[in-house]
């Protein structure tokens, strides 16, 4: 788990998520992809991997991301 060391994320938060990659998110986008969406002005990741996750769940016809790393790593809204 080094990489988790070197992110931007609060380290509490690795505390409590279980992840069965080990975080490997955090090195490899290619690992747990998922595609950002707005619906209804809340932004969501649309699950693209076909592995099973504990943080995986049915929205509407998706499958979204619901993992908090996932959520903390989302896509930051640009300076005005």
């Amino acid at each position: 788990m080094a990489h988790v060391a070197s992110t931007n994320l609060n380290p509490k938060l690795f505390e409590t998520v279980q992840c069965g990659e080990d975080f490997a998110c955090l090195e490899d986008e290619a690992v747990c992809k998922v595609e950002y969406f707005v619906d209804r002005e809340v932004e969501l990741a649309r699950c693209l991997d076909s592995r099973a996750c504990v943080y995986k769940t049915q929205y509407g016809s998706s499958l979204v991301c619901t993992c908090p790393v996932k959520k903390a790593q989302g896509r930051r809204p640009k300076p005005c």
